[in-house]
């Protein structure tokens, strides 16, 4: 028989994240399919058959960045959402370019969460203008603004 809903990768180092979201998930058609807490665990796990969304945390044992791009090399389909408490340019313009589906704050209601996780697992992303602001100025090259007589 086959799974339904949607089979959810979590990769956070911290193990009240990860089962307070099995709790919040449980009942729904989100299920938490897999776990990992830290950057090889989180690879290994994005590769199984039955996962159709990450919801990754940067913060690990081990590059978060780097586990985003190992990830898409693997499995360049596979939608994955960054879900952090910590966000900088950097890491935005990164998650941007290595095609997270977007960048959620933890800070975010439970409903708003499941909300992206659907969009992402169907395709759409979640980037907000803001962030799409702060990417396009990490990104753009140095002297473009001043190119275009811009101060």
């Amino acid at each position: 028989m086959a799974a339904m809903g949607t089979q959810i990768l979590v990769v956070d180092e911290h193990a009240t994240i990860r089962e307070t979201l099995n709790r919040l998930f449980k009942g729904t058609d989100l299920q938490v399919v897999a776990e990992a807490a830290n950057a090889e665990d989180a690879v290994r796990e994005a590769l199984r058959p039955d996962v159709d969304i990450v919801l990754l945390d940067l913060m690990m044992r081990g590059d978060g960045i780097e586990v985003l791009r190992r990830i898409k090399r693997e499995r360049p389909e596979l939608p994955v959402l960054i879900y952090s408490s910590y966000e900088s340019t950097t890491s935005l313009a990164n998650a941007f370019v290595l095609r997270a589906h977007g960048y959620l704050a933890k800070g975010i209601s439970s409903a708003e969460l499941m909300k992206s996780i659907r969009s992402a697992a169907a395709g759409a992303t979640s980037w907000d203008a803001r962030q799409l602001q702060e990417i396009t100025k990490a990104l753009a090259p140095p002297d473009s603004l001043s190119a275009q007589g811009m101060p």
